[in-house]
């Protein structure tokens, strides 16, 4: 009777810990995903992205990126393009001088003179008085 009570608690207790290894494999490290020609592997945590084929039941990734053959050229690319963004972020948060608003303002001044030119001439014609017809002569 001790003996089939012990297995009784051994059993509960894998049944508990089959249901919390599935919990972990819910919330795994890894996603997948059909792709042409294989399966991508998406690492959750860092953001690497494998490509992976299966074979003869089982699973091979290779966990260096497709078509990075040149990956010391990548790296070299992508420096300078994070250079040349924070060059242009920079530049953007400079002042802008003084000649450069005093064009804006001039410019600005001509738009909205134009404009109101045009106003003026649309309210003339919408004012000017229609010339009455003259009546025609009595001819009897």
């Amino acid at each position: 009777m001790i003996r089939l009570m012990s297995l009784t608690v051994a059993g509960i207790a894998l049944l508990g810990t089959a249901a919390s290894a599935q919990d972990g494999l819910a919330a795994g490290r890894y996603q997948m995903q059909p792709v042409d020609g294989g399966i991508a592997r998406l690492d959750t945590q860092t953001g690497a992205i494998a490509f992976c084929r299966s074979e003869a039941g089982t699973i091979a990734c290779d966990d260096t990126p497709r078509g990075s053959g040149s990956g010391g050229q990548e790296t070299t690319r992508l420096d300078a393009l994070e250079r040349r963004v924070e060059a242009l972020e920079a530049r953007g948060r400079a002042l802008v001088d003084r000649d450069d608003a005093d064009y804006a303002v001039e410019q600005m001044k001509k738009l909205f003179s134009g404009f109101a030119d045009i106003v003026r001439d649309l309210e003339r014609d919408v004012t000017r008085p229609e010339p009455e017809e003259a009546t025609p002569p009595d001819r009897t």
